[in-house]
């Protein structure tokens, strides 16, 4: 693990801030996380601190550091750490920007698809990545608790809006589509829109979801992920999507040739 914080090195038994921290006390601060790939490549590292530094300006969280500050110092964390391929997370509270690596170990279901479980909650600030992550934690938790992969958040009207910790999307009418309205902008779905035509805005609800015969969730971490089930009811006869999987590929093809 390797920690920077203020461009400082400290270690995980050195790393403390005050108890009295508006983002111990209160939740208040910003996050991204994002990965290294072969080559300790990263994909659109500049968009994710856009969006933390937005984020940051959005809940009046000051930083003193710049887009071009943070950018060196994240490369300087990544150029440390023994692995190639890592978890970053980039995190700012109050008086303190925080630089974390760790090795990257994905589960097991990565290869076989994702069983997402319906919880209605909403994320108080949701186009922000805010620490404040209590509605994601308890519907993750929830959902994890009874076997399945991750949360899938709908509104009081059950209409689908995210996942815990990604974006949803879905091909109705020859058309990929995900609500945009209402959730993090993802930039894993930024990248998407750059490799096919753009994903368009949609809403759909729980039921309508399963009739779709292809639905994906894509984050940093995953990249793109099929996603086969939710609420214990088969998307596309338990399987992949084909389309899903093309997309996929490309996805991992744009990677290798950054």
């Amino acid at each position: 693990m390797k920690i920077l914080i203020n461009n400082q090195w400290s270690t995980e038994h050195d790393a403390k801030i005050s108890l009295f921290n508006d983002g111990f006390m209160f939740g208040y601060g910003i996050f991204e996380t994002l990965r290294t790939y072969s080559g300790r490549k990263t994909l659109y590292l500049e968009q994710h601190i856009d969006r933390l530094l937005s984020g940051c300006n959005r809940l009046n969280l000051a930083i003193e550091f710049s887009a071009t500050d943070i950018q060196t110092m994240v490369n300087r964390v990544i150029e440390a750490s023994p692995h190639e391929v890592q978890r970053l997370k980039i995190l700012v509270v109050p008086g303190h920007l925080i630089i974390i690596s760790t090795r990257l170990m994905l589960p097991d279901t990565v290869l076989a698809g994702y069983r997402l479980k319906t919880v209605v909650r909403q994320r108080s600030v949701p186009e922000v990545k805010s620490i404040a992550y209590l509605d994601c934690f308890l519907a993750y938790q929830e959902a994890r608790l009874v076997g399945y992969d991750d949360a899938l958040l709908l509104n009081n009207e059950n209409y689908v809006l995210e996942a815990s910790r990604s974006n949803i999307v879905w091909r109705k009418d020859d058309h990929w589509q995900s609500c945009r309205k209402n959730v993090l902008p993802g930039v894993t779905l930024q990248v998407i829109d750059s490799i096919i035509s753009p994903v368009r805005h949609g809403m759909i609800d729980s039921k309508d979801l399963l009739k779709c015969q292809e639905v994906f969730i894509c984050n940093s971490i995953l990249g793109v992920m099929p996603v086969i089930a939710v609420d214990n009811m088969a998307v596309n006869n338990g399987l992949p999507g084909e389309q899903t999987l093309q997309l996929k590929n490309m996805l991992h093809r744009y990677i290798r040739e950054l």
